[in-house]
C-alpha cells in the first residue's frame, strides 16, 4: 500500500509539473500549449473545472493563430458554456478554425450553414464546407462511416 501512495504522489507531481510547464509555455507564446491549458480547465483535468478560465486560454490560443483553440472557443459560444451563447460569434470562430486548417471547424461550420445557425442559410456553402472537411485526411474515414450509416 505504501508503494501505491508513492506512485500516486509521483503521478500527481508529474501532472502538476506538466500543468505548470504548459502554463509557462503559454505565457511564453506557445499557443498550442494555451489550447492544452484551456482543455485542462474545460475538462477539469488535474485542475478544478473552470469554463471561464478555459475560455480565456482558448481565446489566447485563437488570437495567436491556433485553429484548434478557435474551434474549442466556438464550441463554448455555441453551447453558452462559460460565455454567453452567441451563435454568430461561434461561426466567426469556426471560420478561423476552418481557415486555419482544423477540418472539424469546416464540418461544423457547414452544418451551421445548412440550418442557418449563426450565419445566413446557404446550402451550397454548407455542402462545400462539409465536402472540404470530408476530403481531408483528418475526417475522411469518419465521413465515410457516416455516409455508410445513412445508406
Amino acid at each position: 500500500m505504501a508503494g501505491m501512495a508513492i506512485i500516486s504522489a509521483s503521478l500527481f507531481q508529474n501532472c502538476t509539473n506538466n500543468q505548470m510547464d504548459s502554463r509557462k509555455a503559454c505565457d511564453d507564446g506557445d499557443v498550442k500549449k494555451c489550447n492544452a491549458v484551456g482543455e485542462m480547465y474545460l475538462n477539469g483535468t488535474g485542475v478544478e473545472k473552470d469554463t471561464k478560465t478555459a475560455g480565456k486560454y482558448f481565446q489566447k490560443a485563437c488570437d495567436g493563430g491556433d485553429a484548434r483553440g478557435c474551434f474549442n472557443l466556438s464550441e463554448m459560444y455555441n453551447k453558452g458554456s462559460g460565455v454567453e451563447s452567441d451563435p454568430k460569434k461561434a461561426c466567426e470562430l469556426l471560420h478561423k478554425a476552418c481557415d486555419g486548417g482544423f477540418m472539424q471547424g469546416c464540418f461544423v461550420l457547414g452544418l451551421n450553414y445548412s440550418i442557418g445557425r449563426g450565419v445566413e442559410l446557404d446550402p451550397k456553402k454548407a455542402e462545400e464546407l462539409v465536402q472540404k472537411a470530408c476530403d481531408s485526411r483528418e475526417l475522411s474515414e469518419w465521413c465515410r462511416k457516416m455516409r455508410k450509416s445513412f445508406h
